[in-house]
């Protein structure tokens, strides 16, 4: 047993140890309130108030709030509803909590008496027209709901004739006498029309043209988003029930998904080189006007099963054998698949440099999974081809009879006979001189 002096240094640690457990204690039972801002704390309520209805399970629930916002989704508030734990904040996105629970203090000596005498004496020194200048802007200040601004004048044009005003068609015209369909459709121009074939609806959904011919009645509803080079992103967000503008909120979330599991997704991309390109093209754009280049836009097949992954759901790309791809499902490569997969699928549409986000209708028939999936998926990934197997056998089955495009015509089967008469053999008569001289050289 030593002096003081000599345990002095252990009890120094001892103490550190339990001071620092006291803190970490202290600072994980402190809950959310007060110390999260209002739209973070509104977004934990709406969550709340599915958990409540509908009591989420964890394999429901898709975790769709923590990997977007890192905030508690539905499932984490159930389990804490159930055994009535409270909202931690170490819990909460450090992004999204507030600095100071104290609202900012009022100076009540707070003064501009000097700053306003220094504007006075240069009035004074100012010349005229320096002096209405600032006058002007002392009105903005002290007036703001009085101003000097005007609608700009009219442009008159002052190039070209005036364009003539198309006259009524005279009731002696020559031209044809509309018929009676067309003669209603005219003064009801919001209906439908009455000449449309009602057989097929789905052709009076937009964009509809831009589906390819065997899935066209399986959609329910195509939607275009902004063209900015973010629509792919944009379509996610949008599926997700955000706002289009969080496509940043989008890239975020992939790029975690696509960081943490870096070794997963490497087996796609084969080199480094490649992942490296991936990855810095979830990334925002740094244009002042939010437009993405063609570096940054998202790209199929290379960020399917990222999104795939990301929010544990399928997705299904749809578009044409001319834009250089085909049509293909993303499952998630390391999860097993949620309760009800079928419920949330999500669509895009590929188009001429541009994505369209399309509703599929309820046991629509699915295009095959990605090949790439079918080599590196890991382990209980391997449910979701199961799950979804009826549905692409469906798909096969309408593949198979999907008219196949017309060979171009041949002259196989009637070749062209050439008029040319074929040269007559000649023979060759061997001299005897020659036949010596052939002997010889043997």
């Amino acid at each position: 047993m030593g002096d003081l002096t000599s345990c002095w240094d252990d009890i120094d640690k001892i103490l550190k140890n339990q001071f620092g457990e006291i803190q970490g204690s202290f600072r994980r039972s402190i809950t959310v309130m007060g110390y999260v801002s209002k739209a973070a704390l509104g977004f934990i309520d709406d969550e709340f108030e599915l958990s409540r209805r509908f009591g989420f399970a964890k394999e429901d629930c898709g975790c769709v709030q923590m990997a977007t916002f890192g905030l508690p989704c539905a499932c984490i508030l159930a389990e804490k509803r159930k055994k009535k734990l409270p909202i931690l904040l170490d819990e909460i996105h450090p992004h999204l909590r507030r600095l100071s629970v104290i609202g900012e203090e009022v100076y009540a000596n707070f003064s501009v008496t000097e700053e306003w005498d220094a504007v006075q004496k240069r009035i004074k020194r100012a010349p005229y027209k320096m002096k209405l200048f600032i006058k002007y802007k002392l009105l903005e200040l002290g007036f703001p709901e009085e101003t000097m601004l005007k609608p700009p004048s009219r442009k008159v044009a002052t190039k070209g004739a005036p364009k003539r005003v198309k006259s009524a068609p005279k009731t002696r015209s020559t031209g044809r006498i509309p018929s009676r369909w067309e003669t209603i459709d005219a003064q009801n121009p919001n209906s439908q029309c009455s000449h449309a074939n009602s057989n097929e609806p789905y052709l009076q959904i937009p964009y509809i043209s831009q589906i390819p011919n065997l899935m066209r009645p399986y959609i329910e509803d195509i939607v275009n988003v902004k063209g900015d080079g973010n629509c792919g992103f944009r379509v996610v967000a949008r599926h997700m029930r955000l706002n289009e503008d969080s496509h940043v909120l989008v890239r975020h979330a992939l790029i975690n998904e696509l960081k943490n599991h870096k070794s997963d997704y490497f087996p796609f991309y084969a080199t480094e080189k490649r992942y490296k390109e991936i990855f810095d093209g979830l990334h925002p754009p740094t244009s002042k006007n939010g437009d993405a280049p063609p570096a940054k836009w998202l790209t199929s097949p290379d960020m399917g099963p990222i999104m795939a992954s990301c929010y544990n759901r399928a997705v299904v790309l749809l578009t044409f054998p001319k834009m250089g791809g085909a049509c293909e499902t993303y499952f998630p490569i390391q999860s097993a698949p949620p309760l009800n997969p079928h419920s949330n699928i999500m669509c895009f549409c590929l188009i001429p440099e541009h994505f369209l986000h399309a509703k599929l209708k309820e046991n629509c028939s699915l295009p095959p999974p990605f090949n790439e999936w079918m080599t590196h998926k890991i382990g209980e990934a391997e449910q979701w081809l199961f799950q979804f197997l009826d549905r692409q056998t469906a798909f096969d089955e309408l593949m198979s009879k999907e008219p196949m495009p017309p060979k171009k015509p041949t002259n196989e089967h009637n070749p062209i006979n050439l008029d040319t008469p074929e040269k007559p053999k000649q023979e060759i008569e061997v001299m005897d001189e020659d036949e010596d001289y052939a002997i010889s050289l043997v």
